[in-house]
């Protein structure tokens, strides 16, 4: 092969790579969105809101598709090594955590969709106002996550998968708090069900973002963190 040939080669590779990139990026937005929409749901009520959340998990499955396909097409015609393989399964690995996330998101809307009151269990804990900051918090881990990726930073990585994104970060304590105002004396059993299924969801969207942050840690330096 000319050096020629050679030079457009590799710039095809980075600009698929690149592109592999935006694409994870891209879907991060997404899933950023439908967390973002929890909170709008709670302020307006209406089941339609609730329910566009659950619904626009379908376009971060779309954008997981095409990110499934770009790796498959990559890892086949290119065989990456070194810090490029590191690059695309750290990608992979993201990918499925951001896809669950979406998920975690859909069924807190579904939930929030079933009636005005679903989850408002009485006592000291304003469920839906709490759930609103909790979707907040969520958004704004995960969006720092993304940044992570966006910039390779270890650090903040590093901050989220063993501070704020961890069972002693402010969210997860406080999402514990939210289940726990659930087996207080004289509520509702359906409204309390149903806030466990919310907080169990936002327990897993935590995990996920620590996930996420444990990948970048594991794409920037090569050291595999997750179970530590």
């Amino acid at each position: 092969m000319s050096d020629v040939g050679h030079g457009h080669t590799v710039r095809r590779y980075d600009e698929e790579l690149q592109r592999l990139e935006r694409r994870v990026l891209r879907m991060g937005e997404l899933v950023r969105a439908q967390l973002q929409g929890l909170p709008r749901a709670i302020d307006d009520r209406r089941e339609g809101s609730a329910l566009a959340v659950a619904d626009a998990d379908d376009k971060v499955d779309a954008m997981e598709l095409k990110v499934d396909r770009l790796i498959i097409n990559v890892m086949a015609r290119r065989a990456p090594a070194g810090v490029d393989l590191r690059f695309v399964v750290a990608v992979s690995r993201m990918v499925t955590d951001l896809e669950r996330i979406g998920d975690e998101a859909a069924s807190i809307g579904k939930v929030l969709a079933e009636r005005q009151d679903s989850i408002e269990v009485g006592g000291a804990v304003d469920s839906y106002a709490e759930l609103a900051a909790l979707s907040n918090l969520a958004d704004q881990l995960l969006g720092k996550a993304m940044l992570a990726f966006d910039e390779h930073s270890e650090v903040t990585a590093r901050e989220l998968a063993f501070g704020a994104a961890t069972p002693n970060g402010e969210l997860f304590k406080r999402v514990q708090a939210l289940s726990a105002s659930s087996r207080e004396e004289g509520v509702d059993v359906a409204h309390a069900v149903n806030l466990v299924l919310v907080a169990r969801s936002l327990e897993r969207i935590v995990a996920s973002i620590c996930n996420i942050a444990e990948h970048v840690i594991y794409l920037v330096s090569g050291e595999d963190v997750r179970h530590g």
